[in-house]
């Protein structure tokens, strides 16, 4: 398990006072953010798309490499922002930023590329992919019902996705609840199209995501 310490990683990009932070632009092909985050906020969880359905043995290898997979991302991001939380909120929203997605490509394991995603972003870089959106507006559905769970999907060439949903945390309200003064002003300033606020503590954030190689998923079959 790798753990970065943060110092090294806020010069990539956590200068919360610099209006000039780095922003993530989406993949060629992709829409513009202000376009994507309008796209998943359109999505209608009481539509939800019929899923393509894994087979048993895939989700448990999907599951069991997916879920390892992320359990630093998770542990290193809530570090990050009680740390900067206690410090200065206002640069609390690099960790999201800058910080996130510097980790994510960090601790992927080989085979795998890691991600954040949601149905209400504030950073359109973070859009879902057209394999994410039925499992998210299903998550929506599940979460009102009692409990968002995790979904693997089958990809093309023997490829495979794993959702696992966000929950939010009392530590996520000072962005994503009712947030104000220079917190607000902050994010008005970097997001301005952001469909991500008036959260409350347990409801569904969105979700983490790995995409796993179809080689990775062949030896986990034959452990």
């Amino acid at each position: 398990m790798l753990f970065l310490p943060l110092a090294l990683l806020l010069p990539l990009g956590c200068d919360c006072s610099n209006p000039a932070v780095p922003t993530y632009p989406p993949a060629p092909g992709a829409p513009p953010p202000t376009e994507a985050i309008e796209h998943a906020a359109s999505l209608d969880p009481n539509a939800v798309p019929a899923l393509e359905q894994a087979s048993e043995a895939l989700v448990t290898r999907a599951t069991k490499l997916g879920a390892a997979a992320l359990l630093p991302l998770k542990s290193q991001l809530a570090a990050a922002l009680q740390e900067q939380l206690a410090e200065d909120p206002v640069a609390a929203i690099g960790v999201c930023r800058a910080l996130a997605p510097a980790l994510a490509q960090e601790l992927a394991p080989q085979g795998m590329k890691l991600g954040r995603t949601s149905l209400k972003l504030r950073n359109g870089a973070n859009a879902p992919a057209p394999w994410m959106e039925g499992a998210l507006l299903a998550m929506e559905q599940e979460h009102g019902g009692g409990g968002a769970q995790a979904h693997v999907m089958p990809l093309f060439e023997g490829r495979a996705g794993y959702l696992e949903p966000i929950v939010v945390q009392d530590v996520c309200l000072a962005c994503h609840g009712e947030p104000s003064g220079a917190v607000a002003d902050r994010i008005s300033q970097l997001y301005p199209g952001d469909a991500a606020t008036g959260f409350a503590a347990g409801e569904l954030r969105g979700a983490f995501w790995v995409e796993l190689d179809a080689e990775l998923l062949v030896l986990a079959g034959a452990e």
